[in-house]
């Protein structure tokens, strides 16, 4: 049977300890502590639901915690000791100090504690416990195993399943699985369903299946999880949902987070902001950094809440804070003009984990000096290491830098070849740009037919460069026919983009009546929006016409 273990006290010692509390980080920590019941879960959200907003960060109550269960400890009381265990290797109210977190453990061992004993095996195997090793780890957890505590059972199963500090030995994994869930450990079935369905076997993936839906019924959430990401893998949406809002209700955040994105994309549901939200904002509070990116999405776009632009970089800081990759790249997207420094920070450490768009972006402040001192041999590197993993904007900035000469000897030819890459992807930018190359002959030998049918996919795509190349292709009958009107609607969409030379050649079709009815005042407009944005031309025009 499963070993309970009775938490009450210690839960309510650290509840008075912080429930007048003004500092949002000791209802994290209550949470994250997740003693036995957690009973005031609910009033500890509803303080970080209010706390959140908070300017000052308030004076922990947290070590006060701490404190009283450790004099509790002190007196020899096991759960104590655990607690005070757990406090100090995870930093609950208190600097994390892994080598007294081992000391307690080992007290509460030494009293019969097999929580500790799983946990201090665990340290073991992960390093944290740098007095003994995996050998120690396996003798704690058959010791455990012995008194009946099925969490030692999954620990030891997994040893066994991936050889790590034992032979690895499958069947004897599935051995101590299955006997650790005839006495009632949840997460033993949950271990068996993973292990099976990594096999990858076709014939075992209903086996599997069977087994996680055995744990999910036993009430184990993280179980109701996985049967929702596989139910969403196969496209039974309807389902998914169901088995997210299980796990959800019951506080698991991963299914919360999954929960909101299928509302938030709209994916085999009608979108509904509104239900997004309503599933990510808790998760994300809790600190789920996937649900933090996800409710900063929302914001920024306005999904189901009304679009801030400030509440939307708060939401994605917290995710790139947190680690998530994709996070610092978006953030950083957020960040550059008014933080450059802090931006390139999390560009690095995205770039360095891999992200190409990451890597793509920091070769351009590398190139810029933005937030970073220029150096166009960084820049290069960057960029390169981007292309190569085939990303469009790397793609583009690669051809861009071998065009250019930035860190490397220009080559308009081989620039060619990176454009090309990009525009075969679809990125605008690399079709605009191949394009180009193609209209003036720079690389290639001069092709207006090719230069047309790319100029038109990156201008079918919105691309403003584009619209206006191809409008002054019709204005002076370059590869096709003269014709002004039809320049007009391309230069005037460019225009209506910003793009600053053509709402200067739009101004002067209007000014001369070229194309469109002559208007003198529509013609000053958009010239005087050309000169706001730098256009050496159209402030030249206005000065001329005083």
């Amino acid at each position: 049977m499963t070993i309970s273990y009775d938490d009450t006290a210690i839960d309510e010692i650290v509840w008075d300890a912080i429930r007048e509390s003004d500092c949002i980080d000791d209802y994290k920590a209550y949470l994250g502590h997740n003693l036995a019941k957690t009973a005031h879960a609910d009033d500890a959200m509803s303080a970080i639901e209010c706390l959140d907003e908070a300017d000052d960060v308030g004076s922990a109550r947290y070590p006060v915690a701490y404190s009283q269960v450790l004099a509790l400890a002190d007196s020899g009381q096991a759960s104590a000791q655990f607690h005070v265990a757990k406090m100090l290797a995870n930093g609950f109210g208190v600097g994390r100090d892994l080598v007294n977190a081992v000391k307690w453990y080992q007290l509460a061992v030494h009293q019969g504690d097999l929580r500790a004993t799983v946990n201090l095996a665990l340290m073991g195997l992960e390093g944290s416990a740098t007095s003994f090793g995996p050998a120690k780890a396996f003798d704690l957890l058959r010791a455990a195993i012995a008194k009946g505590e099925g969490r030692a059972a999954v620990v030891l199963a997994r040893m066994h399943a991936s050889g790590s500090g034992v032979p690895k030995d499958v069947s004897a994994a599935q051995e101590l699985l299955i006997q650790a869930w005839e006495h009632g450990e949840s997460e033993a079935a949950l271990e068996m369903g993973r292990m099976l369905s990594a096999n990858r076997n076709p014939e075992l993936s209903e086996v599997a299946w069977e087994w996680i839906e055995r744990a999910a019924d036993a009430g184990n959430v993280s179980a109701s999880t996985m049967l929702g990401y596989m139910a969403e893998s196969e496209g039974r949406i309807d389902e998914a949902i169901a088995h997210y809002k299980t796990a959800a209700r019951a506080g698991n955040d991963d299914a919360a987070k999954a929960l909101g994105t299928l509302y938030l994309l709209g994916k085999g549901v009608p979108a509904d902001g509104t239900e997004a939200v309503k599933w990510l904002r808790p998760a994300a509070l809790r600190g789920h950094t996937g649900a933090q990116y996800n409710l900063a999405i929302a914001y920024r776009d306005g999904v189901g809440v009304i679009p801030n632009r400030q509440t939307a970089r708060k939401w994605m800081k917290r995710a790139a804070l947190g680690g998530d990759i994709n996070a610092k790249v978006r953030y950083a997207e957020m960040a550059i003009e008014e933080e450059p420094a802090e931006a390139v920070g999390h560009l690095m450490d995205a770039a360095k984990a891999g992200n190409a768009l990451a890597q793509a972006r920091l070769g351009l402040a590398c190139k810029n000096g933005c937030g970073i001192a220029a150096d166009p041999a960084a820049a290069y590197k960057w960029i390169r290491l981007s292309a190569l993993q085939k990303e469009p904007l790397g793609l583009y900035l690669m051809g861009w830098a071998t065009q250019a000469g930035v860190g490397v000897e220009a080559d308009a030819k081989q620039a060619l070849v990176w454009f090309r890459k990009g525009a075969e992807l679809g990125d605008a930018a690399s079709q605009y740009r191949f394009g180009v190359a193609h209209l003036v002959g720079e690389g290639t030998e001069r092709d207006i037919a090719e230069a047309a049918f790319w100029l038109t996919k990156s201008a079918d795509q919105g691309f403003a460069e584009a619209e206006r190349g191809i409008g002054m292709m019709f204005l002076f009958g370059d590869g096709v026919e003269e014709n002004a009107a039809e320049a007009a609607n391309w230069l005037e969409s460019a225009a209506r983009k910003n793009d600053p030379h053509a709402q200067f050649v739009l101004g002067r079709l209007y000014a001369s009546g070229q194309g469109v009815d002559r208007d003198t005042e529509v013609a000053r407009d958009w010239i005087e929006r050309a000169a706001a944005l730098g256009h050496s031309d159209a402030k030249d025009w206005l000065q001329s016409a005083e």
